[in-house]
């Protein structure tokens, strides 16, 4: 499978889900793609990953050892990082010299990313408006519960409290 160019002017894909929040119109929930792209064009916005292990590489890179200014100097740490990561893919294999030299596991590494990529970015906080946001006041209180994720069914969801007051008092 050959790489293909993330390029942050398209549109990015989000994932479907139904929201109880009624009260409000709302929007999908973005997926991890348009998170990551979200945050590269923040964090560097010159730098233009070329397929989708740089994206998800990109937003890592931004302590001392690894700032970019330019893609050259990107490409080149993430050529260096693939190869490490060809070496040490903990999740479900390694690859052989022989998989490594003719592509395949380029393909298998892409592949396992866009999947990672396009499924519903549960871990990500919600902007106003998003779909699948629950929230719940929390009788005789000032608070309430926002809960939000749209893999539900595999107990991915994350929960905030927050408060109707702006000033907490101390």
């Amino acid at each position: 499978m050959p790489s293909r160019t993330i390029g942050y002017s398209l549109p990015s894909p989000v994932a479907s889900s139904r929201s109880s929040n009624a009260s409000s119109p709302t929007k999908p929930t973005a997926t991890y793609r348009a998170s990551y792209i979200e945050v590269c064009k923040i964090l560097h916005p010159n730098i233009q990953p070329r397929n989708d292990w740089e994206l998800t590489l990109l937003p890592s890179t931004t302590s001392s050892f690894a700032s970019f200014t330019t893609n050259k100097e990107f490409y080149a740490y993430s050529d260096v990082k693939l190869q490490e990561h060809f070496r040490n893919f903990q999740f479900k294999f390694k690859f052989t010299d022989e998989e490594i030299k003719d592509g395949r596991a380029l393909s298998k590494v892409n592949e396992e990313t866009a999947e990672m990529l396009d499924s519903p970015g549960t871990i990500v906080k919600p902007h106003p408006g998003d779909d699948d946001v629950h929230i719940r006041a929390i009788p005789q209180s000032d608070y309430s519960i926002r809960m939000w994720g749209t893999n539900m069914d595999k107990t991915e969801n994350i929960a905030s409290i927050s408060s109707k007051q702006l000033q907490v008092n101390q």
